[in-house]
């Protein structure tokens, strides 16, 4: 899955929903980022730049699955908790970590 080869660390469950994101600083930090704990918007846009530096580069694209809309069903009512995101509209779930 989207973690398998990113080498990416959970984040410790005291900060998951307690600290504010370190991009945005507005909504709480859900997932692991590059420079710390990001919520999962920001998350999503780091894997997006990410995946485009890749491709310009001609590497390996890695896929990103975690989203502020599930990917499955469109659905807004995601969340996170350090190292899975899931949907709960239609139970979705990808692990982001290890």
């Amino acid at each position: 899955m989207a973690a398998a080869g990113s080498g990416r660390r959970r984040l410790e469950a005291r900060f998951v929903g307690r600290v504010p994101c370190e991009a945005c600083g507005r909504a709480p930090m859900k997932l692991p980022g590059d420079l710390g704990g990001l919520c999962i918007a920001c998350y999503a846009g780091e894997r997006q730049a990410e995946s485009r530096r890749a491709a310009g580069a001609g590497g390996f694209v890695p896929a990103n699955f975690a989203t502020a809309t599930c990917l499955a069903c469109a659905s807004t009512d995601v969340d996170a908790n350090g190292y899975l995101y899931w949907c709960n509209a239609c139970r979705y779930v990808v692990r982001v970590a290890q």
